[in-house]
C-alpha cells in the first residue's frame, strides 16, 4: 500500500468522470469508494458532497474507518446549481487552493505525499533520538539512586519530557499513515496525567488547567492514539472559547448508567471523562447540530466543522457516546463515556520490579545509528548479555557467519537500514544459524506492511522509542522462544 493518490468521491447527482490524473481517482458509490480505500493508502480523500446529503455521514464513518490516516477534503459544494459543475475542471482550482499549491492536481498529490513520507521520516529519525535520550536517562536516574539521590527528581522530569515526545511522534506517525488503530487497554486515571505536559502546550498561559480523577483504576480498550486525538481536539475547542484567558477543568469518574439515560447508551458502567471549561459556551441555535459535519462556532476560514464530528465517530466505534452538557453560568461542557472493561490484562499475573536478566547470552545488534547502537549495548552488558554490534546488515551477516562455533542467541535489528534491511538480514541470519531468535525494531509501530512481515519471518517486536524494561522483556522472550526450539 502507497500514499500516491487523491480519491475523489462524489453521489450519484455527479456525473461519474474517468481517471484524469495519474493521481487522482473518482468513484460514485459507497461500494465503489471501500475498495479503493482498501486497494490503496490516498494521500488525500475529496469529498464532493452537498452538505445535506444523506450520504455524507455515512461516506466521513467509512473514509475514518477504512483511512484513519488520510486527511478528509470536503468540496465547497452548496448549490444543486453546482452539480454539473462537479468535473475535474470545476474540483481542480478548489483542491489546489485548499492544498495553499498551484499546478496541476499530479503536482498537488505529489505534495501531500512529500509531506507524509517527509513526516514519516523526521518520526523514524526522532525516535532513534528519543531512544538514546531516553534510555541514557535511565542509566542516569539508576545511578544517581546512590551518588546523589537528590538529582533524581531532576531525571525523573527528563524522563516525563521523553514520553511526551514519544506521544508527539506517535501523532507524527499517525498524519504519515504508518500507524493504524491498536485497541489496547488504558487506566484512564494513568492516561490522563501522563498527558497534562501536552495538553497544557495547547493552552494559553492565562488559562488554568485542573485535573480531577479518580484514584480507583478505570479502564476501558481504545486506540490510544485516536483517544489523544478526543481529548486534544475537546482541549483545543476549550481554547478557542477562552480567547482571553479562563479555567479549564478534566475529570474521570466511574459512571453506572441506568436503562434510560442522556447519552441512549445501553445500561451498565461506564467511565466518564469530561473536558469543560469557562468559555463562551457554545450558541444555543447551533446546540442540536453540534456533531454534524460542516457545523461549526469558529470564524470563517477557522475550520470546516469536522472536530466534533471525527471525535463523535471515534468514540461511537469503542461503544461510546460524546454529548455536550451547557452550563447555567456560562461556558460548555463535553463528556465522553466509554464502556468500563474491567481490570488490565496484566493485572492478574503477579507484578515483579525485578527486571529480567541475561546470563552471558550473545546478542547481535544491526543498527545503523550510532547513538542507538551505543545505548543498546550499554543497556545489554548491565542486563548480563554480551553484545555484537554490527553498523550495517552486510557487516551483522557476517559477523553471523563467522561465528559457527560462538553461535548467537538474539538478532535483534532495525527494520530500516541503507543496503540490507531487517527483514532480508533476518532470514539470511536464521539461514545461518537456525536456532536463533529474532526482535526486529522500527518506530512504524503499527504499521500493517511491518507488522505483518515481522509476523511472517516469527520474529517479534520492539517498538522504538524503547526503555530499558521494553528491551529487557523482549529480550527474555526471545531467549525463552529459543528455549524452547
Amino acid at each position: 500500500m502507497t500514499h500516491d493518490s487523491i480519491l475523489i468521491f462524489a453521489d450519484y447527482l455527479v456525473a461519474r468522470h474517468p481517471q484524469t490524473e495519474s493521481r487522482a481517482q473518482w468513484v460514485s458509490s459507497i461500494g465503489e469508494l471501500e475498495t479503493a480505500l482498501l486497494a490503496a493508502a490516498p494521500s488525500l480523500i475529496a469529498l464532493v458532497l452537498p452538505p445535506k446529503s444523506p450520504l455524507l455521514p455515512e461516506v466521513i464513518e467509512r473514509c475514518q474507518q477504512l483511512q484513519p490516516s488520510a486527511p478528509v477534503w470536503i468540496a465547497p459544494f452548496h448549490a444543486e446549481s453546482d452539480i454539473p459543475l462537479a468535473s475535474p475542471a470545476w474540483l481542480r482550482p478548489r483542491l489546489l487552493s485548499a492544498l495553499g499549491c498551484s499546478g496541476g492536481g499530479s503536482e498537488a498529490a505529489a505534495r501531500v505525499e512529500a509531506l507524509t513520507v517527509l513526516t514519516g521520516g523526521i518520526a523514524h529519525d526522532f525516535n532513534n533520538l528519543l531512544t538514546a535520550i531516553r534510555c541514557y536517562s535511565e542509566i542516569l536516574h539508576d545511578e544517581l539512586s546512590e551518588a546523589a539521590p537528590s538529582l533524581r527528581d531532576r531525571t525523573s522530569e527528563i524522563l516525563l519530557a521523553t514520553q511526551r515526545a514519544a506521544l508527539m511522534s506517535r501523532q507524527l506517525l499517525t498524519f504519515s499513515g504508518r500507524a493504524t488503530p491498536h485497541a489496547e487497554r488504558i487506566d484512564i486515571p494513568e492516561w490522563l496525567p501522563a498527558l497534562s505536559g501536552v495538553l497544557r502546550s495547547i493552552l494559553s498561559e492565562q488559562t488554568t488547567l485542573r485535573l480531577d480523577v479518580s484514584p480507583a483504576p478505570l479502564w476501558v480498550e481504545a486506540d490510544r492514539n485516536q483517544l489523544e486525538q478526543v481529548l486534544t481536539n475537546l482541549v483545543t475547542n476549550a481554547h478557542e472559547a477562552m480567547p482571553h484567558g479562563g479555567s479549564l477543568e478534566i475529570s474521570a469518574t466511574r459512571v453506572a448508567l441506568p436503562a434510560r439515560n442522556p447519552t441512549q447508551l445501553p445500561a451498565g458502567n461506564y467511565v466518564e471523562f469530561c473536558v469543560s471549561d469557562s468559555g463562551t459556551g457554545v450558541p444555543v441555535h447551533l446546540r442540536s447540530q453540534l456533531f454534524s459535519p460542516f457545523i461549526s462556532t469558529k470564524p470563517r476560514g477557522r475550520g470546516l466543522g469536522l472536530g466534533l464530528a471525527t471525535a463523535m465517530m471515534i468514540v461511537r466505534r469503542l461503544g461510546g457516546e460524546l454529548i455536550h452538557q451547557p452550563s447555567t453560568s456560562g461556558g460548555a461542557a463535553f463528556s465522553v463515556f466509554l464502556p468500563l472493561v474491567g481490570t488490565s490484562p496484566d493485572s492478574a499475573r503477579p507484578q515483579s520490579s525485578t527486571l529480567p536478566r541475561g546470563d552471558g547470552e550473545r546478542i547481535l545488534i544491526a543498527e545503523d545509528d550510532p547513538a542507538i547502537r551505543a545505548v543498546a549495548t550499554a543497556l545489554l552488558e548491565t542486563l548480563g548479555y554480551v553484545a555484537d554490534v554490527a553498523g550495517t546488515g552486510e557487516e551483522a551477516l557476517a559477523r553471523c557467519e563467522g561465528n559457527e562455533g560462538s553461535p548467537h542467541d538474539v538478532l535483534l535489528s532495525d527494520i530500516s537500514m541503507p543496503g540490507m534491511n531487517g527483514y532480508d538480514l533476518a532470514e539470511r541470519v536464521r539461514r545461518a544459524q537456525p536456532g536463533i531468535a529474532l526482535i526486529l525494531m522500527s518506530g512504524y509501530a503499527g504499521d500493517p506492511t511491518v507488522m505483518e512481515a515481522s509476523r511472517r519471518l516469527g520474529a517479534l517486536f520492539l517498538e522504538k522509542p524503547f526503555t530499558r524494561d521494553s528491551l529487557s522483556q523482549r529480550l527474555a522472550e526471545a531467549i525463552q522462544l529459543r528455549t524452547r526450539d
